[in-house]
């Protein structure tokens, strides 16, 4: 992360268009992990819950504009802001599409 408080994440140009823009009948989001150095101890999952060791952190692009001038091979770099933290609360936010309420202060 950087000393702006966003993740600059370098999203593949095809990603990167498939979820930008509002053309979609599904919000679409992209979710950002971070993963630690020892990926194993990341994660636990069953059939009754996945319980994360670090952070996760969600971004929506609908309001940005697919860049078709990019190459397909490349990367655009997104910001993700880090309050954008993925809880039990802001998930439910996303789902019932209230993006306001899906910010941790």
């Amino acid at each position: 992360m950087n000393k702006d408080g966003n993740f600059h994440y370098p999203l593949a140009v095809s990603a990167f268009n498939y979820l930008a823009g509002g053309h979609h009948d599904v919000r679409h989001y992209l979710v950002l992990c971070v993963v630690p150095p020892s990926a194993g101890n990341y994660a636990h999952a069953t059939d009754r819950r996945l319980k994360l060791s670090h952070a996760a952190y969600w971004l929506s692009l609908c309001n940005e504009t697919q860049d078709t001038s990019l190459r397909e091979n490349g990367t655009k770099t997104v910001l993700v802001p880090r309050i954008h933290l993925l809880t039990s609360t802001t998930i439910r936010a996303l789902v019932e599409g209230d993006e306001n309420l899906a910010v941790v202060r």
